[in-house]
């Protein structure tokens, strides 16, 4: 009954295809796998609808469904349902994502948007148990997703993602050394925010970034002959989150 109104094909009435999605979303989260696997095809062709621009007709509400469903395709429906367009779907997150390219997020009038994107992706093609992950883009993807860390706008989907993060971390997807003063930043950003109350990271995910922080190399995470060292490029709110 409501697969006509996911996309305009289906109807002209914008809050009835976020209605539907949302709907659609739902269903292939909470509903099992036969579920997933009944509903996902008819919700993929939605989402490409849903984050286009020219198709949503500007409405926030269905965009950030659409991303979502991305995020609840990608983690419970069979793999390939998104193969037909995943090319387009990646370049769609990754557009979302980098149009807030240097703003910080507590100047950004979508952060919500921003961060659910960066989750669909992640959960798509960057995270180790990702159906895409091994198509080749996670390695052009992942300064992406590290640049965009931490996630606060939905404590689900950052709980999820700063679970990743660990993941990628400790199967040495993501290089230590490399990426230290982001690892730090963020390690320091995600632990402030649960000290302050925000439920960002699980007290699992604490004592991984925990065991994590304490991996990095000692010349670069301590201060060194009365200056920060490795910390020269960690924010000092970061720095005391850390410490």
């Amino acid at each position: 009954f409501f697969s006509p109104l996911l996309t305009t094909s289906g109807t002209a009435d914008v809050r009835a295809r976020f209605t539907a999605v949302a709907l659609f979303d739902d269903c292939v989260e909470h509903c099992g796998s036969a579920a997933a696997a009944r509903y996902a095809p008819h919700l993929a062709e939605a989402v490409v609808e849903g984050m286009d621009d020219t198709k949503n007709e500007g409405d926030e509400d269905l965009k950030v469904a659409s991303i979502y469903g991305v995020s609840q395709i990608a983690r419970h429906a069979p793999a390939n349902v998104l193969d037909s367009s995943i090319n387009v779907v990646v370049a769609q997150l990754t557009s979302t994502i980098k149009a807030t390219e240097g703003v910080a997020k507590d100047d950004m009038d979508d952060a919500r948007v921003v961060e659910n994107a960066v989750s669909a992706l992640a959960s798509l093609a960057i995270f180790d148990n990702s159906p895409y992950a091994k198509s080749g883009q996670r390695a052009t993807l992942l300064p992406l997703f590290l640049s965009n860390l931490p996630l606060r706008e939905d404590p689900d989907e950052a709980q999820i993602c700063h679970d990743g993060l660990c993941d990628l971390i400790e199967s040495g997807a993501i290089d230590l050394s490399a990426n230290a003063p982001t690892l730090l930043n963020i390690i320091g950003q995600i632990r402030q925010c649960v000290e302050e109350g925000e439920e960002i990271a699980t007290q699992e995910t604490c004592n991984r970034l925990g065991a994590i922080y304490g991996a990095i190399p000692q010349q670069v995470r301590t201060p060194h002959k009365g200056t920060n060292a490795g910390l020269n490029d960690v924010s000092p709110e970061c720095v005391s989150g850390i410490y």
